[in-house]
């Protein structure tokens, strides 16, 4: 990289990628990660040479001589793909394989059994909440029910004690027009 640039310049991200010989998907994946500041430019995103200097440093990641100039319209040239691509595409080593079984079986497991018993439990949980509201339901159903046959049984009763009623009122007129005609 050249020493004489000023770390405050702003720089788009291609350019900064032609500047450090950082990929520029590198560039926009530390910026969408929130570990690269940038800010609005007009046409693209700007960043400040010294943040991508820093950035890179933290992250472990060498300041290479510029990469190839990009082809049109800002995307890498091929050697700078192939670069990238090469370094992400390890394989994963012994020890790496036998610690993601370690976390599978002693981290992942348990958490995927709890997982399975708090879904039975969630099972028997609704048909129990279900089978309870059913029951209240019956109940209710059951107490209108018998209301219902209590005002029939009411209005009946009414009907009853007014034909009685009417019939003690014309026996009572029976009773005093038989004492009238004697009398």
């Amino acid at each position: 990289m050249d020493t004489q640039r000023d770390p405050n310049e702003l720089v788009s991200v291609e350019h900064a990628a032609t500047l450090t010989g950082i990929p520029a998907r590198t560039l926009r994946n530390w910026i969408a990660a929130g570990q690269l500041p940038a800010m609005a430019g007009p046409r693209s995103k700007l960043l400040r040479l010294g943040d991508v200097i820093e950035t890179a440093a933290s992250r472990g990641r060498p300041i290479g001589q510029p990469a190839s100039q990009p082809v049109a319209d800002g995307q890498p040239a091929m050697e700078e793909l192939r670069s990238d691509s090469e370094r992400n595409s390890g394989t994963v080593t012994a020890s790496a394989r036998s610690q993601l079984e370690t976390i599978r079986d002693e981290w992942l497991q348990p958490l995927i059994d709890q997982i399975g018993a708090l879904q039975f439990d969630n099972g028997r949980l609704t048909a129990e909440r279900d089978a309870a509201a059913r029951a209240q339901a019956d109940a209710e159903r059951e107490r209108l029910e018998t209301e219902q046959a209590r005002r029939d049984d009411a209005s009946q009763a009414d009907q009853l004690v007014n034909l009685l009623e009417d019939r003690i009122h014309e026996l009572e007129q029976m009773v005093r027009g038989g004492e009238d005609r004697q009398a």
